[in-house]
C-alpha cells in the first residue's frame, strides 16, 4: 500500500477508485502465493486525515485450524489507508 499511498492527496475521486486497484491486486498477490485452497476476500479503505476517529471491525464465521487474515494500515500527512485480507479455506 505504501507504494500506492505514499505523496499522495486525498481526493474522494481518485481514492474510490484507487481502493478498487489496491484490492485487486492484494487478491492477486494472495493467489499468486499458493492460496489455491482459500477463498480469498479483500477489504480497503482509504480516509482524510483529520481531527476525528474511526473504528473498524469485522465479523464471519470462522475456524481457527485453516482460515487466515492479515491486516495493514499506512498514512501519510494527509490520508490513512488499512487493508484487510481474509483467507477462508473451502473445498
Amino acid at each position: 500500500m505504501k507504494q500506492y499511498l505514499d505523496n499522495r492527496h486525498y481526493d474522494v475521486t481518485s481514492c474510490r477508485d484507487l481502493v478498487q486497484e489496491i484490492a485487486q491486486e492484494l487478491k492477486k498477490r494472495v493467489v499468486r502465493m499458493g492460496a489455491n485452497r482459500h477463498r480469498i476476500v479483500t477489504y480497503v479503505i482509504i480516509g482524510q486525515k483529520d481531527s476525528n476517529s474511526l473504528s473498524l471491525a469485522s465479523r464471519c464465521l470462522w475456524n481457527d485450524n485453516y482460515d487466515v487474515s492479515v491486516e495493514y494500515s499506512y498514512k501519510n500527512g494527509d490520508l490513512f489507508g488499512t487493508a484487510l485480507v481474509f483467507g477462508l479455506y473451502f473445498e
